[in-house]
């Protein structure tokens, strides 16, 4: 069937000088904890909280500076075939290494996706507007110039992001875009073009939607399954309903 996805504004900067420094702070994350949304989360996991705090605080500390690139899983997805090897055996060894990392790591994986969920939506990023991605919309409707950087930017925004930690169990997090890599994409968006006549109406509000987050020196995040209300429906980040206030979008949602 597929995943429900979407596309949201995201204070990039600003989470990464903030975060970088808390995601490694023990104290920082006991205190996150007492909230009532975690506290459900080692309900439903039967997880000792310690036990949980540990996996998040290792996960973190293995990180890129980027807070999401593992570069033990980088290197895993990325490995190229040598030539005296042959495919199966490449592909079959690939496969293995990966397994062996997400059997290592998936407590740790799971629980850092659910505690970034609410981090980056409580404080970083704007539940709505979003710009719907659907299940299929976006590659449906849109294309790239071959070899462009709107081409290497449109299939990581919709999830092939090689080591990044997300996407890897729950709905949530897929990837984000830094506000240098909104800016690429902005400058480059005359290569992100419809398939079709019927499809410019998408692409020309998906260009809008990256155009206000260079405007305004945001990221966007790309989230799946993302419906939950608990992290607020008020903007924080953004106030893309009063630069749109006069206009009718059919992608652009703020509800």
């Amino acid at each position: 069937m597929g995943a429900w996805r979407t596309l949201h504004f995201f204070d990039h900067e600003t989470f990464i000088r903030e975060m970088s420094p808390k995601l490694r702070d023990l104290k920082f994350l006991n205190e996150t904890f007492e909230n009532p949304y975690f506290k459900r989360y080692l309900k439903r996991t039967n997880q000792e909280k310690e036990k949980v705090l540990t996996n998040i605080y290792n996960i973190a500390d293995s990180l890129n500076d980027d807070l999401k690139t593992h570069p033990e899983l980088f290197t895993i997805e990325t490995a190229k075939k040598q030539a005296h090897e042959k495919y199966d055996a490449f592909s079959s060894k690939k496969y293995r290494l990966y397994e062996a990392f997400i059997s290592k790591n998936n407590l740790g994986i799971e629980a850092f996706e659910y505690f970034m969920n609410y981090i980056i939506f409580s404080t970083y990023a704007d539940f709505i507007p979003y710009f719907r991605f659907g299940k299929s919309l976006l590659e449906s409707f849109t294309r790239a110039t071959k070899n462009s950087i709107s081409e290497e930017l449109l299939s990581r925004i919709s999830g092939l992001d090689y080591g990044s930690i997300y996407e890897r169990f729950d709905d949530g997090i897929m990837t984000w875009l830094s506000y240098e890599e909104v800016e690429l994409f902005y400058l480059d968006s005359e290569n992100i073009i419809p398939k079709d006549k019927d499809c410019m109406v998408y692409v020309n509000e998906f260009k809008i939607f990256i155009k206000y987050a260079y405007d305004n020196k945001l990221g966007l995040i790309a989230m799946k399954d993302f419906l939950e209300p608990v992290f607020g429906l008020k903007s924080k980040i953004s106030s893309f309903e009063n630069y749109a206030v006069n206009e009718k979008y059919n992608f652009i949602h703020f509800e």
